[in-house]
């Protein structure tokens, strides 16, 4: 039968070497979503980490929220929310924690 979860995973892997430099960044995300209402609200919930090697192993998480709803012929606003949290281990690589946050409306014409 049919339902309004989605599920999606991606896993990527990208190896680069260089005559003075290796990197390698291995990336896991899972995202889940689920439609309300006939279909007028998404709401969307992300979740992943890259593990970086370079000079040193670092780490990276992100996390994210979405929403959205559709008044229809009058536009559809929406929500996201997402947290960037990077992990240096090294002098060349430094630790930063970023929130970022939106609020849309959209008009249709």
């Amino acid at each position: 039968f049919p339902t309004s979860w989605s599920y999606t995973t991606t896993w990527l892997y990208n190896n680069m070497q260089l005559s003075t430099l290796n990197s390698r960044i291995i990336h896991f995300s899972e995202t889940i979503g689920r439609k309300f209402f006939n279909n007028k609200m998404n709401a969307s919930f992300s979740a992943g980490i890259n593990l970086i090697k370079t000079t040193a192993n670092d780490n990276q998480f992100v996390f994210r929220i979405n929403a959205g709803y559709s008044l229809n012929k009058f536009g559809n606003f929406s929500f996201n929310l997402s947290n960037n949290n990077y992990n240096g281990t090294s002098e060349l690589t430094r630790d930063y924690n970023e929130i970022y946050g939106s609020i849309q409306y959209n008009i249709n014409f």
